[in-house]
């Protein structure tokens, strides 16, 4: 069996998996920096993570005291992944948010507006458009409006 290799960037400190490593480039995604696996006595039973308890020791023994260590490309790696986790967290609550269908649970639903209702009541007059009166959810599944 493959043992699996998690591999940091000398240069911003980004860490990647074997899989992420690209036709075996060792070269950084992020800031071209050459990508080092990461000493085993820093990574759990699996390979995949840096033990928690061990991360800093980690940064500092191994990461700053590299040659190529460059502190901007850190702290800019730093921000971007910050940033990432904002947009992550927002787009997580924008669909936890998101109203379901009370038929058939799906979250693949339309906003009906009002300027739908509008053209429909123009083309097909009131009675027409009764079956959208007082609904503002059209689900794309099941077809329920509420």
């Amino acid at each position: 069996m493959k043992e699996f290799i998690l591999h940091y960037c000398d240069k911003c400190g980004d860490l990647t998996d074997e899989f992420s490593v690209k036709d075996s480039s060792l070269i950084c995604q992020i800031c071209g920096g050459n990508l080092k696996p990461v000493p085993r006595e820093y990574t759990d039973f699996t390979g995949m993570i840096i033990e928690p308890n061990k991360k800093q020791e980690f940064i500092e023994k191994v990461l700053k005291l590299s040659p190529n260590f460059d502190q901007t490309a850190w702290d800019k790696r730093v921000a971007y992944e910050e940033v990432r986790i904002r947009q992550y967290e927002m787009l997580k609550q924008e669909q936890t948010d998101k109203p379901k269908c009370p038929i058939c649970g799906s979250t693949n639903i339309k906003k009906i507006t009002l300027t739908k209702k509008v053209v429909k009541t123009a083309a097909f007059g009131i009675l027409g458009a009764m079956d959208d009166a007082g609904k503002t959810w059209k689900c794309s599944n099941c077809g329920s409006k509420f």
